[in-house]
């Protein structure tokens, strides 16, 4: 019986630890993946709302430039681009902002006339 209790104590303090570590290794495998997608490149609305529902379901970003980075990719691809609507890239800015991804900046809402 001794035994049995040890095993599920061992389990149950070393299963969160292994969670977490599954959660930053893909969080941080995605957030690489995106950013080599969208490197160099505009975004599509649709690559935006698939990016945007990634980054729902990150938790936290791995405190790593490399990460961050990435972060910043992902945003750039998705402000400057003409295709994504003004809503989009503000709710993709509102999450990495919850997310503290520091050095990006409010997107400006502009009319598609003014620029023609």
């Amino acid at each position: 019986m001794k035994g049995l209790g040890t095993f599920l104590f061992t389990l149950l303090t070393i299963f969160p630890f292994a969670w977490l570590l599954y959660k930053q290794i893909s969080t941080s495998l995605g957030l690489s993946s995106w950013a080599k997608k969208l490197k160099r490149r505009d975004a599509t609305q649709l690559e935006a709302e698939q990016a945007l529902a990634f980054l729902k379901q990150a938790w936290w970003v791995p405190n790593h430039p490399k990460y961050w980075g990435c972060c910043k990719t992902i945003y750039h691809s998705v402000v400057v681009s003409n295709e994504v609507n003004f809503e989009t890239k503000m709710t993709i800015f509102n999450r990495l902002d919850k997310l503290k991804c520091h050095g990006i900046v409010r997107p400006i809402k502009r009319s598609k006339d003014k620029h023609a």
